[in-house]
C-alpha cells in the first residue's frame, strides 16, 4: 500500500470510512439528549409545583398560628367563635375559628384557613386548648 491510500484510513481501525460520525450516531445522541433534557425539564415543573404548594402552606399555617396567638393573648374568658381576613405576603386568607368547651377550664379552638377562594368548610387546619388560668384566690398558684 501506499501512503496516500493508508492516510485516508487514519483514525478508522479496519475500515475505508473516514474519520468522524455518521448520520445515525448523531441521530441517536440527539435521541438520548433529547430525553434527557425532558426528563430535566419535568422535574423542573414538578419542583416549581411544590415550591408553590410549599408556600400556600405555610402562609396557611403562619395565619392559623397568628390566630391561636390573637386569641391565647386574648385569655381564656374572651375566646369565643370569630373570623377575620389577613394579608400575608400579598394574598389575603380568611381564617375562622370555632370555641367549644370541653371540661370546665378548657376550651377547644379549631380554626379553618382555606386554601381556595370560595371559602369552603373542610376539617380544621389546626386546633388547640385553652386553659383558665387560676386566680390567686383560688388555691392554684398565679
Amino acid at each position: 500500500m501506499d501512503e496516500a491510500h493508508e492516510g485516508g484510513r487514519r483514525g478508522t481501525p479496519g475500515g475505508d470510512r473516514p474519520p468522524g460520525f455518521s448520520l445515525v450516531e448523531v441521530l441517536v445522541a440527539v435521541l438520548v439528549l433529547s430525553v434527557g433534557l425532558l426528563g430535566v425539564a419535568g422535574l423542573t415543573l414538578g419542583v416549581a409545583r411544590e415550591a408553590r404548594r410549599s408556600a400556600l402552606e405555610t402562609g396557611r399555617t403562619l395565619v392559623a398560628q397568628r390566630a391561636l396567638d390573637s386569641l391565647r393573648r386574648a385569655g381564656f374568658g374572651a375566646a369565643e367563635d370569630g373570623g377575620s381576613t389577613v394579608r400575608v405576603d400579598g394574598r389575603e386568607w380568611r381564617v375562622t375559628w370555632e370555641v367549644s368547651r370541653e371540661a370546665a377550664g378548657l376550651k377547644r379552638v379549631d380554626v379553618r384557613v382555606p386554601t381556595g377562594t370560595g371559602g369552603e368548610r373542610g376539617p380544621p387546619f389546626a386546633a388547640a386548648r385553652l386553659h383558665r388560668r387560676p386566680g390567686p384566690g383560688s388555691g392554684g398558684t398565679p
